[in-house]
């Protein structure tokens, strides 16, 4: 069972995204998805318990998930975000101070150590 709130995920492939959160719901995780960075915008603006965001670095749009973690975080600073990636050797050096970051593809049960332990890389 995972306690650490209610978590945001932000991917631009809506199948992922909804297999997801279809998964962290069978752990008794609370959670919402987006496709897009405006929908999640105004999902973290609608629902103040939203604390994890969990967002795709890759996304169809002007911006990529860094890029949406800092206006996210602009809005609510609190928020643990979680940054997935294929490619995590190619973001080395562009986080931002406190961003997680996980590996894609991940199994289900690795996400859902992660959101209970904090262990991301």
């Amino acid at each position: 069972m995972i306690n650490q709130g209610v978590v945001l995920v932000l991917d631009d492939d809506p199948t992922l995204g909804d297999l997801i959160v279809r998964a962290l719901k069978m752990h008794d995780c609370e959670c919402f998805s987006a496709v897009n960075s405006s929908s999640a915008i105004n999902r973290l603006e609608s629902h103040p318990n939203i604390s994890t965001l969990l967002v795709d670095y890759s996304l169809n749009e002007d911006i990529d998930g860094i890029e949406f973690i800092a206006m996210a975080l602009k809005i609510r600073k609190d928020l643990r975000c979680i940054l997935m990636s294929g490619n995590l050797n190619a973001l080395d050096g562009l986080m931002p101070h406190g961003v997680e970051m996980l590996s894609k593809p991940c199994r289900i049960d690795e996400l859902v150590r992660i959101l209970v332990k904090g262990e991301a890389v």
